[in-house]
């Protein structure tokens, strides 16, 4: 009788074999790597996103609040309710008591203010005329806005029954640009535009 050894019928690993076989493992490492940052990184970028999103819609928000109170004559330049310095400044004279009037008991001027310095869109709840000091609450409402880009752009005409504002603003994750610009997927921007009726504002 033949007796077979207990490991005659087993075949050793080449090292051929054995290098395909890391080969294939590395480059499934590799790609489930790859997949893994990418996943990771859109994440990123649709956190950054949604929070300048959400921050550009809150100033919005915020402007719309404000100039729906706006109270005026377009016609007559000392009562002209709206004061525009395109890109940097906007000033509005609001009916703050109320009344439907404009009055010198309670009506102020409110404005916003685009410091392109800081990227920083700064509320004044209170001056005196549209140009002076804040006497009131000074609010920067966002830091997110970019340089340069973010402006207040006014209709090109006040008619009786469609007097109106049309605000864009465009904000970016780092309005600095660095080390990514603006509108990479490291650095999202967010352009929102609104407008805004003015229903206390006159034209005659």
């Amino acid at each position: 009788m033949v007796r077979v050894g207990l490991f005659s019928s087993r075949r050793s690993v080449t090292l051929i074999e054995l290098i395909i076989v890391v080969v294939i493992v590395a480059v499934m490492a590799l790609a489930i790597s790859s997949l893994t940052l990418l996943s990771h990184r859109q994440l990123i970028s649709a956190s950054r996103r949604a929070k300048v999103q959400n921050e550009v819609a809150y100033c919005l928000e915020h402007i719309t609040k404000h100039v729906l109170n706006t109270i005026g004559n377009t016609a007559i330049s000392a009562t002209n309710p709206v004061y525009i310095v395109p890109n940097t400044y906007l000033a509005v004279f609001i009916d703050a008591n109320g009344d439907g009037m404009i009055s010198a008991s309670g009506d102020h001027w409110i404005r916003y203010t685009f410091n392109s310095s800081l990227g920083q869109l700064v509320y004044c709840s209170r001056s005196e005329t549209s140009i002076s000091a804040c006497i009131g609450v000074q609010e920067t409402i966002s830091s997110k806005i970019i340089r340069r880009r973010t402006g207040f752009i006014p209709a090109t005409n006040f008619t009786e029954g469609r007097n109106y504002l049309i605000v864009s603003i465009t904000g970016c994750y780092d309005p600095d640009g660095s080390p990514s610009a603006c509108g990479t997927s490291d650095n999202p921007q967010i352009n929102m535009v609104a407008t805004m009726q003015l229903p206390g504002v006159s034209s005659h």
